[in-house]
């Protein structure tokens, strides 16, 4: 009965967590969604700024041709069709004009007779630039072609020489070098297999910034054309290009001064899926952390039904079984609210706190009793019982793991004349100031003790017999500095005596305390001697 009753319990948590999360998977959606939204907005803008810039770029190439042709329709050589002299002049402009495939001159009848490039006489009769400029009267652009003496693809574009009858006798033209714009579009910096694309009025591809090779000379789609055609001057639309990608489009139209008809179409593409990467990627985590936190929370959910309505009694129940078996850790870790339960709870817990605080106390009394009985109240280092235990365990440690240990006994000098003669305070003094000297040559891992009235045992770990020389000096070098401090009744003098561990024929602690010991008073007798 009360597993169906929990069970219950936290199914209906699991579905009022569902409906609560409902507004937050909307809010992340709709936020995606808008995100996207923003981005192909942003993206939509980026290509029109780019558009924008190659545009004011190519009108200003356009209106510096139109000055520099109606330049050369102005030169007497040009007027009177002196092919020699056009021909040395026109060499000498394309040099510094790079951005120039080819510049020429040609008769009311389309021959040309002068041309930057060498030539074989050759008609621009039925060019389009030759015969706008011949209809109108005024500077004309042509449509796709590939130049005759140039042999590459370029746009030209023409200006008509009047004579002195205003009539129409010579037409100067130039082709512009469409490979310029590889150069404009790179500095762009816009996404891989974002494209431009350069139409003439016939909608004709005069210019693709990548594989020109296979869409150069070709028309546009028609779904592209009815997009470029069906709206303003310039605008924005999403579409597929000749290569199957997706892209937004941004496009305008260009015009010669006076014509209402376009002469020329520009078309900047940004990969669809490159311009919507962040968002998309953005959204599915988004989508993916909600995803998760809410697997979370509905586990929760699914065992926070039984934690916050069954197991408080059940737990309050475990606790004082615990705490009846000595646990005084134990709490039921329940929130001490304001309801009768939270009230018990809350006794039952300072309850608790209050027996584990006075354990506490008992084996903290216990432990400093256990403190004294192995060390030396006077000096702080271990006492006879302390050494012994210890030094017992890392004597078999160092015989297991191979090791080497060396063990010194030391004797006080002159202890009893201190303690006779100036008093036993001095005495323990001593005592004190011979212990500082062990703590200040050895290591806290060596094991110091007072063992005795006057003596002293320290067992090094790790040391040898070969480095015993250094040991004494380091001895004696503190106690000299000892015993040059001021006020001092009497010179502070340690005899000892060292015995060396080795664990290929390992000893006893009571074998080596007695060869210590032994080195200790023959040390003792040299110095009385």
């Amino acid at each position: 009965m009360r597993f169906f009753f929990s069970k219950s319990i936290r199914t209906q948590l699991i579905f009022l967590i569902l409906i609560c999360i409902l507004p937050a998977l909307g809010v992340f959606i709709y936020t995606g969604l808008t995100r996207l939204n923003t981005d192909v907005t942003e993206a939509h803008h980026e290509a029109m700024r780019v558009l924008q810039s190659l545009a004011y770029d190519h009108e200003h190439m356009v209106e510096s041709t139109k000055q520099f042709l109606m330049t050369l329709a102005g030169l007497p050589d040009v007027q009177n069709q002196n092919a020699s002299a056009c021909n040395k002049l026109f060499r000498d402009l394309h040099k510094k004009n790079q951005v120039y495939s080819t510049i020429l001159a040609a008769n009311a009848d389309g021959m040309v007779f002068a041309n930057a490039l060498p030539f074989t006489p050759y008609s621009v009769k039925q060019r389009k630039y030759f015969q706008d400029s011949l209809r109108t009267r005024e500077f004309s652009a042509g449509e796709y072609m590939i130049g005759i003496a140039s042999g590459r693809q370029s746009l030209s574009f023409a200006y008509p020489v009047m004579d002195s009858k205003d009539q129409i006798q010579t037409v100067v033209g130039v082709g512009i070098d469409l490979d310029r714009y590889s150069q404009v579009f790179t500095k762009t910096k816009l996404p891989e297999d974002s494209v431009f694309v350069i139409f003439d009025h016939r909608n004709i591809r005069l210019y693709r910034s990548y594989n020109a090779a296979d869409y150069l000379g070709k028309a546009d789609s028609p779904e592209m054309i009815k997009d470029m055609t069906a709206q303003p001057e310039e605008g924005i639309f999403t579409g597929f290009g000749p290569d199957g990608i997706k892209r937004l489009y941004a496009y305008k139209r260009l015009y010669l001064k006076g014509s209402t008809s376009p002469y020329l179409f520009m078309r900047v593409g940004i990969p669809k899926e490159k311009a919507l990467a962040n968002a998309r990627k953005t959204l599915l985590i988004n989508l993916a952390l909600l995803c998760s936190a809410l697997i979370v929370i509905m586990v929760i959910a699914w065992f926070l039904g039984k934690a916050i309505i069954i197991d408080r009694l059940y737990r309050l129940l475990d606790t004082s079984q615990r705490l009846g078996r000595g646990d005084l850790t134990a709490r039921t870790g329940l929130e001490h609210g304001e309801d009768e339960l939270g009230q018990v709870t809350k006794a039952f817990d300072e309850m608790a706190s209050e027996l584990e605080h006075r354990e506490s106390e008992r084996k903290y009394m216990e432990e400093e009793i256990r403190a004294l009985a192995i060390t030396d109240p006077l000096t702080g280092l271990y006492n006879r019982r302390g050494f012994i235990t210890l030094a017992e365990q890392q004597l078999k440690i160092a015989e297991r793991t191979k090791n080497r240990l060396l063990l010194l006994f030391a004797d006080l000098d002159h202890m009893k004349w201190i303690n006779d003669h100036l008093g036993h305070v001095k005495g323990d003094e001593a005592l004190i100031e011979a212990a500082d000297v062990f703590k200040e040559v050895f290591r806290e891992a060596d094991i110091l003790a007072r063992v005795g009235g006057d003596e002293f045992a320290v067992l090094a770990l790790g040391s040898t017999m070969e480095n015993s020389d250094i040991l004494k000096d380091r001895l004696q070098q503190q106690i000299s500095i000892h015993n040059n401090r001021e006020n001092r009744n009497y010179d502070l003098s340690i005899s000892i005596g060292m015995v060396y561990s080795d664990s290929q024929s390992p000893s006893s602690l009571d074998e080596l305390m007695s060869r210590a010991d032994a080195l200790m008073y023959e040390d003792k007798k040299r110095k009385k001697l």
